[in-house]
C-alpha cells in the first residue's frame, strides 16, 4: 500500500497515511483534531540530478511559487 500525504482543512496539520490506492481520495480522519476534512495533497518527489544530489519537483505544492523546496516554510 502506498503512503499518501494529507492536510486537514480544520487545523491545517499535514500528515501521512498508509492507504489502498482505491481509498486515496476518500476522506480520512485527522490525527490531530479527529476531524474528517482532510484532503490529499501532492507530495514532493525527489530525484537525483546529474551531480548525484537530490532535486525537488518544482510543481510539488499548488501554493508554492519557489523553484527550491529548501525555502519552503510549510
Amino acid at each position: 500500500m502506498p503512503i499518501y500525504e494529507y492536510i486537514c482543512a480544520d487545523c491545517k496539520v499535514r500528515f501521512e497515511e498508509l492507504r489502498k490506492m482505491s481509498e486515496a481520495d476518500e476522506p480520512c480522519e485527522c490525527p490531530e483534531c479527529l476531524g474528517m476534512k482532510a484532503t490529499r495533497v501532492v507530495s514532493v518527489v525527489y530525484s537525483k540530478n546529474e551531480s548525484g544530489g537530490l532535486e525537488g519537483s518544482k510543481t510539488a505544492c499548488a501554493s508554492c511559487v519557489s523553484s527550491n523546496c529548501a525555502t519552503c516554510r510549510v
